[in-house]
């Protein structure tokens, strides 16, 4: 299964991320982790999910716009 215990990480690296990722659905939290903790391509992070690369690269671009919105 997906492991979601990799979270706390977050609380070190980015104090705003750790308030945003909570706020998040599940698939954006697991990108997040995916992409910055296990430095995973879109197209990993798409198997993990269980989507196409270019479904991953879309939610990516979605989570970024998302994520930008929040941190202002």
């Amino acid at each position: 299964g997906v492991q979601t215990c990799a979270l706390p990480i977050f609380l070190v690296e980015d104090i705003k991320l750790a308030k945003i990722l909570p706020l998040l659905k599940e698939p954006e939290q697991i990108f997040l982790i995916e992409k910055f903790i296990f430095d995973k391509t879109d197209k990993e992070i798409g198997k993990v999910l269980g989507i196409t690369r270019q479904g991953a690269t879309n939610l990516k671009h979605r989570l970024y716009k998302k994520i930008q919105k929040m941190l202002v």
